[in-house]
Protein backbone atom coordinates (compact mmCIF):
# COMPACT_ATOMS: atom_id res chain seq x y z
CA UNK A 1 0.00 0.00 0.00
CA UNK A 2 1.73 3.17 -1.21
CA UNK A 3 -0.74 6.05 -0.80
CA UNK A 4 -3.27 6.52 2.00
CA UNK A 5 -5.67 9.41 2.62
CA UNK A 6 -7.35 10.02 5.98
CA UNK A 7 -10.12 12.59 6.34
CA UNK A 8 -10.97 13.61 9.89
CA UNK A 9 -12.83 16.68 11.11
CA UNK A 10 -13.89 17.50 14.66
CA UNK A 11 -12.34 19.07 17.74
CA UNK A 12 -9.02 18.42 19.48
CA UNK A 13 -10.24 15.43 21.49
CA UNK A 14 -11.76 13.84 18.39
CA UNK A 15 -8.42 14.07 16.61
CA UNK A 16 -6.39 12.71 19.55
CA UNK A 17 -8.71 9.70 19.77
CA UNK A 18 -8.13 9.07 16.05
CA UNK A 19 -4.32 9.16 16.34
CA UNK A 20 -4.12 5.38 16.92
CA UNK A 21 -5.59 4.85 13.44
CA UNK A 22 -2.91 7.05 11.86
CA UNK A 23 -0.14 5.54 13.98
CA UNK A 24 -1.30 2.00 13.22
CA UNK A 25 -1.14 2.68 9.48
CA UNK A 26 2.29 4.28 9.76
CA UNK A 27 3.69 1.38 11.78
CA UNK A 28 2.37 -1.27 9.40
CA UNK A 29 3.08 0.64 6.19
CA UNK A 30 6.19 2.70 7.06
CA UNK A 31 7.09 3.51 3.45
CA UNK A 32 3.59 4.66 2.50
CA UNK A 33 2.69 8.29 1.91
CA UNK A 34 -0.13 9.23 4.28
CA UNK A 35 -2.05 12.41 3.53
CA UNK A 36 -4.27 13.91 6.22
CA UNK A 37 -7.18 16.26 5.62
CA UNK A 38 -8.59 17.88 8.74
CA UNK A 39 -7.99 20.80 11.06
CA UNK A 40 -4.34 21.87 10.59
CA UNK A 41 -4.21 23.15 14.17
CA UNK A 42 -4.50 19.58 15.42
CA UNK A 43 -3.13 17.66 12.44
CA UNK A 44 0.35 18.98 13.27
CA UNK A 45 0.36 16.59 16.22
CA UNK A 46 0.62 13.74 13.69
CA UNK A 47 3.35 15.27 11.55
CA UNK A 48 5.73 12.42 12.40
CA UNK A 49 3.29 9.98 10.78
CA UNK A 50 1.99 11.88 7.75
CA UNK A 51 3.54 13.21 4.56
CA UNK A 52 1.07 15.97 3.86
CA UNK A 53 -1.45 17.96 5.89
CA UNK A 54 -4.35 19.80 4.31
CA UNK A 55 -7.27 21.81 5.67
CA UNK A 56 -10.75 20.34 5.41
CA UNK A 57 -12.12 23.88 5.04
CA UNK A 58 -10.04 24.59 1.92
CA UNK A 59 -12.27 25.57 -0.98
CA UNK A 60 -10.89 22.81 -3.20
CA UNK A 61 -12.92 20.25 -1.21
CA UNK A 62 -16.24 22.08 -1.70
CA UNK A 63 -17.21 19.95 -4.74
CA UNK A 64 -17.29 16.89 -2.49
CA UNK A 65 -20.18 18.43 -0.57
CA UNK A 66 -22.22 19.09 -3.70
CA UNK A 67 -24.25 16.52 -5.61
CA UNK A 68 -22.71 17.20 -9.01
CA UNK A 69 -19.84 15.74 -11.09
CA UNK A 70 -16.32 16.08 -9.66
CA UNK A 71 -13.71 18.03 -11.60
CA UNK A 72 -11.03 15.96 -13.33
CA UNK A 73 -8.19 17.52 -11.31
CA UNK A 74 -9.75 16.60 -7.97
CA UNK A 75 -10.79 13.18 -9.22
CA UNK A 76 -7.26 12.41 -10.38
CA UNK A 77 -5.87 13.45 -6.98
CA UNK A 78 -8.24 11.12 -5.14
CA UNK A 79 -7.71 8.22 -7.53
CA UNK A 80 -3.99 8.05 -6.75
CA UNK A 81 -4.71 6.72 -3.26
CA UNK A 82 -4.80 2.99 -2.59
CA UNK A 83 -6.95 3.62 0.47
CA UNK A 84 -9.18 6.51 1.55
CA UNK A 85 -10.68 6.53 5.06
CA UNK A 86 -13.36 9.09 5.85
CA UNK A 87 -14.67 9.94 9.30
CA UNK A 88 -16.98 12.60 7.88
CA UNK A 89 -20.75 12.48 8.44
CA UNK A 90 -22.81 9.39 7.75
CA UNK A 91 -22.17 6.76 5.09
CA UNK A 92 -24.71 8.06 2.56
CA UNK A 93 -23.61 11.70 2.87
CA UNK A 94 -22.87 13.12 -0.57
CA UNK A 95 -19.24 13.68 0.52
CA UNK A 96 -18.75 9.95 1.09
CA UNK A 97 -20.82 8.99 -1.94
CA UNK A 98 -18.37 10.85 -4.16
CA UNK A 99 -15.40 9.12 -2.56
CA UNK A 100 -16.96 5.68 -2.81
CA UNK A 101 -17.78 6.22 -6.46
CA UNK A 102 -14.19 7.24 -7.17
CA UNK A 103 -12.40 4.57 -5.11
CA UNK A 104 -14.90 1.70 -4.81
CA UNK A 105 -13.42 -0.97 -2.52
CA UNK A 106 -10.53 1.35 -1.75
CA UNK A 107 -12.84 3.62 0.24
CA UNK A 108 -13.80 3.09 3.88
CA UNK A 109 -16.25 5.19 5.86
CA UNK A 110 -16.51 5.08 9.64
CA UNK A 111 -19.14 6.99 11.60
CA UNK A 112 -17.15 9.03 14.13
CA UNK A 113 -20.14 9.67 16.42
CA UNK A 114 -22.29 6.52 16.54
CA UNK A 115 -25.47 6.77 18.58
CA UNK A 116 -25.19 3.19 19.87
CA UNK A 117 -21.48 3.18 20.75
CA UNK A 118 -20.72 0.02 22.75
CA UNK A 119 -16.92 0.10 22.97
CA UNK A 120 -14.34 2.80 23.53
CA UNK A 121 -14.46 5.32 20.69
CA UNK A 122 -10.85 4.58 19.68
CA UNK A 123 -11.66 0.88 19.31
CA UNK A 124 -14.64 1.86 17.19
CA UNK A 125 -12.56 4.12 14.95
CA UNK A 126 -10.02 1.32 14.51
CA UNK A 127 -12.72 -0.94 13.05
CA UNK A 128 -12.11 0.97 9.82
CA UNK A 129 -8.87 -1.05 9.55
CA UNK A 130 -10.27 -4.50 10.40
CA UNK A 131 -10.13 -5.82 6.84
CA UNK A 132 -6.43 -4.98 6.61
CA UNK A 133 -5.71 -7.56 9.30
CA UNK A 134 -2.83 -5.64 10.81
CA UNK A 135 -1.61 -5.19 14.39
CA UNK A 136 -3.31 -2.18 15.92
CA UNK A 137 -2.22 0.54 18.33
CA UNK A 138 -4.92 1.36 20.90
CA UNK A 139 -3.48 4.34 22.77
CA UNK A 140 -2.46 7.64 21.15
CA UNK A 141 1.11 8.75 21.62
CA UNK A 142 2.55 12.19 20.91
CA UNK A 143 6.29 12.66 20.71
CA UNK A 144 7.64 16.19 20.94
CA UNK A 145 10.43 17.28 18.62
CA UNK A 146 13.45 19.40 19.59
CA UNK A 147 11.73 22.64 18.60
CA UNK A 148 8.77 21.93 20.89
CA UNK A 149 11.02 20.97 23.79
CA UNK A 150 13.03 24.15 23.31
CA UNK A 151 9.79 26.17 23.43
CA UNK A 152 8.86 24.56 26.75
CA UNK A 153 12.32 25.16 28.15
CA UNK A 154 12.06 28.85 27.30
CA UNK A 155 8.65 28.98 29.02
CA UNK A 156 10.13 27.35 32.14
CA UNK A 157 12.94 29.87 32.18
CA UNK A 158 10.58 32.82 31.75
CA UNK A 159 8.34 31.67 34.61
CA UNK A 160 11.22 30.47 36.82
CA UNK A 161 9.72 27.01 37.24
CA UNK A 162 12.90 25.03 37.88
CA UNK A 163 12.88 24.64 41.64
CA UNK A 164 9.38 23.27 42.06
CA UNK A 165 7.16 20.56 40.69
CA UNK A 166 4.75 21.84 38.03
CA UNK A 167 1.12 20.71 37.84
CA UNK A 168 -1.20 21.74 35.02
CA UNK A 169 -4.90 22.23 35.73
CA UNK A 170 -7.51 22.63 33.01
CA UNK A 171 -10.86 23.63 34.56
CA UNK A 172 -12.66 23.96 31.23
CA UNK A 173 -14.40 21.69 28.77
CA UNK A 174 -16.32 21.90 25.51
CA UNK A 175 -19.51 21.71 27.59
CA UNK A 176 -20.08 23.61 30.83
CA UNK A 177 -22.01 20.56 32.06
CA UNK A 178 -18.74 18.60 32.15
CA UNK A 179 -16.95 21.13 34.38
CA UNK A 180 -16.07 20.40 37.98
CA UNK A 181 -16.65 23.61 40.02
CA UNK A 182 -13.89 26.15 39.45
CA UNK A 183 -13.71 26.92 43.17
CA UNK A 184 -12.70 23.29 43.82
CA UNK A 185 -9.91 23.51 41.26
CA UNK A 186 -8.61 26.63 42.99
CA UNK A 187 -8.77 24.90 46.39
CA UNK A 188 -6.91 21.97 44.88
CA UNK A 189 -4.25 24.32 43.53
CA UNK A 190 -3.80 25.85 46.98
CA UNK A 191 -3.50 22.37 48.50
CA UNK A 192 -0.80 21.42 46.01
CA UNK A 193 1.17 24.61 46.51
CA UNK A 194 1.20 24.26 50.29
CA UNK A 195 1.75 20.51 50.56
CA UNK A 196 4.12 19.82 47.73
CA UNK A 197 5.79 23.19 47.03
CA UNK A 198 4.32 22.99 43.57
CA UNK A 199 3.85 25.57 40.85
CA UNK A 200 0.43 25.54 39.22
CA UNK A 201 -0.34 26.32 35.60
CA UNK A 202 -3.98 26.89 34.72
CA UNK A 203 -4.75 26.02 31.10
CA UNK A 204 -7.69 27.78 29.48
CA UNK A 205 -9.21 27.21 26.05
CA UNK A 206 -9.65 29.95 23.48
CA UNK A 207 -13.35 30.37 24.35
CA UNK A 208 -13.03 30.17 28.14
CA UNK A 209 -12.77 33.86 28.95
CA UNK A 210 -15.40 33.43 31.68
CA UNK A 211 -13.04 31.13 33.58
CA UNK A 212 -10.14 33.57 33.23
CA UNK A 213 -12.20 36.32 34.85
CA UNK A 214 -13.30 34.08 37.71
CA UNK A 215 -9.78 32.78 38.27
CA UNK A 216 -8.44 36.31 38.53
CA UNK A 217 -11.03 37.05 41.20
CA UNK A 218 -10.28 33.89 43.17
CA UNK A 219 -6.50 34.07 43.12
CA UNK A 220 -3.93 36.60 41.94
CA UNK A 221 -0.87 34.35 42.27
CA UNK A 222 -1.41 31.90 39.44
CA UNK A 223 0.03 31.29 36.00
CA UNK A 224 -2.56 31.17 33.22
CA UNK A 225 -1.87 30.06 29.67
CA UNK A 226 -4.38 30.51 26.89
CA UNK A 227 -4.47 31.62 23.26
CA UNK A 228 -1.61 29.25 22.50
CA UNK A 229 -1.37 26.83 19.58
CA UNK A 230 -1.81 23.15 20.30
CA UNK A 231 1.84 22.24 19.66
CA UNK A 232 2.97 24.94 22.10
CA UNK A 233 0.47 23.68 24.66
CA UNK A 234 1.65 20.11 24.15
CA UNK A 235 5.26 21.16 24.72
CA UNK A 236 4.36 22.78 28.05
CA UNK A 237 2.16 19.92 29.24
CA UNK A 238 4.87 17.44 28.30
CA UNK A 239 7.17 18.91 30.98
CA UNK A 240 4.57 18.83 33.75
CA UNK A 241 4.63 16.31 36.59
CA UNK A 242 0.86 16.00 36.69
CA UNK A 243 -2.24 17.14 34.82
CA UNK A 244 -5.74 17.47 36.31
CA UNK A 245 -8.81 18.26 34.23
CA UNK A 246 -12.32 17.49 33.10
CA UNK A 247 -13.48 15.48 30.10
CA UNK A 248 -11.94 17.65 27.37
CA UNK A 249 -9.64 17.69 24.38
CA UNK A 250 -6.80 19.05 26.51
CA UNK A 251 -7.16 16.06 28.84
CA UNK A 252 -6.81 13.69 25.88
CA UNK A 253 -3.77 15.69 24.76
CA UNK A 254 -2.12 15.35 28.18
CA UNK A 255 -2.73 11.59 28.27
CA UNK A 256 -1.23 11.16 24.79
CA UNK A 257 1.92 12.92 26.02
CA UNK A 258 2.37 10.17 28.60
CA UNK A 259 2.35 12.33 31.73
CA UNK A 260 0.32 11.29 34.81
CA UNK A 261 -3.22 12.66 34.62
CA UNK A 262 -6.35 12.77 36.76
CA UNK A 263 -9.50 13.08 34.65
CA UNK A 264 -12.83 14.02 36.23
CA UNK A 265 -15.88 12.61 34.47
CA UNK A 266 -19.56 13.35 35.06
CA UNK A 267 -22.19 13.08 32.30
CA UNK A 268 -20.06 11.09 29.85
CA UNK A 269 -18.98 7.46 30.09
CA UNK A 270 -15.19 7.15 30.56
CA UNK A 271 -15.32 3.54 29.34
CA UNK A 272 -16.32 4.93 25.95
CA UNK A 273 -14.87 8.45 25.90
CA UNK A 274 -12.10 8.43 28.50
CA UNK A 275 -8.45 9.24 27.79
CA UNK A 276 -6.19 6.29 27.00
CA UNK A 277 -2.75 5.71 28.49
CA UNK A 278 -0.72 3.93 31.16
CA UNK A 279 -0.71 6.91 33.55
CA UNK A 280 -4.39 7.78 33.29
CA UNK A 281 -6.45 7.99 36.49
CA UNK A 282 -10.19 8.63 36.16
CA UNK A 283 -12.64 9.65 38.87
CA UNK A 284 -16.23 8.90 37.93
CA UNK A 285 -19.37 8.14 39.94
CA UNK A 286 -22.03 6.23 38.09
CA UNK A 287 -25.25 7.71 39.44
CA UNK A 288 -28.70 6.76 38.03
CA UNK A 289 -28.79 9.59 35.48
CA UNK A 290 -25.18 9.25 34.28
CA UNK A 291 -24.01 8.73 31.64
CA UNK A 292 -26.65 10.61 29.69
CA UNK A 293 -27.30 11.61 26.09
CA UNK A 294 -26.32 15.04 24.84
CA UNK A 295 -29.91 16.34 24.72
CA UNK A 296 -30.50 15.42 28.35
CA UNK A 297 -27.12 16.80 29.39
CA UNK A 298 -27.73 20.14 27.70
CA UNK A 299 -31.08 20.50 29.48
CA UNK A 300 -29.73 19.49 32.89
CA UNK A 301 -29.59 22.18 35.58
CA UNK A 302 -28.11 20.11 38.39
CA UNK A 303 -24.71 18.67 37.32
CA UNK A 304 -24.86 16.24 40.24
CA UNK A 305 -22.77 13.70 38.32
CA UNK A 306 -19.70 15.96 38.26
CA UNK A 307 -20.34 17.95 41.44
CA UNK A 308 -20.49 14.72 43.47
CA UNK A 309 -16.72 14.34 43.06
CA UNK A 310 -15.23 15.60 46.30
CA UNK A 311 -12.09 17.60 46.82
CA UNK A 312 -10.85 14.98 49.28
CA UNK A 313 -10.99 12.09 46.84
CA UNK A 314 -8.96 14.06 44.30
CA UNK A 315 -6.43 14.94 47.01
CA UNK A 316 -6.27 11.29 48.09
CA UNK A 317 -5.66 10.13 44.53
CA UNK A 318 -2.81 12.64 44.23
CA UNK A 319 -1.26 11.37 47.47
CA UNK A 320 -1.69 7.66 46.72
CA UNK A 321 -0.86 7.35 43.06
CA UNK A 322 0.72 10.51 41.66
CA UNK A 323 2.99 12.41 44.02
CA UNK A 324 3.89 9.65 46.48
Amino acid sequence: MHNILIIRGGALGDFILTLPVIQTLKKNFPSSQIDLIGDPRYSLLAKNCVSRIDSLTDKKWIPLYVDSPIRKELKNYLQKFDLIISYIGYSKHVFNSHLKKIKGKGFIHCNSSPIDLRVHITEHLLTSLKNLKIKQIYSPKIELDKKAKKYALKFWEGKELYLKRVVAIHPGSGSTKKRWPLEKFVELANFLKEKETTNIIFVLGEAEYDLRKKLSQLSDEIIIISDINVVGLASILGRCSLYIGNDSGVTHLASALGIPIIALFGPTDPKKWGPKGEKVNIIYHKIPCSPCKREKRDACNYKKCIDVISLDEVKNLIDKTILS
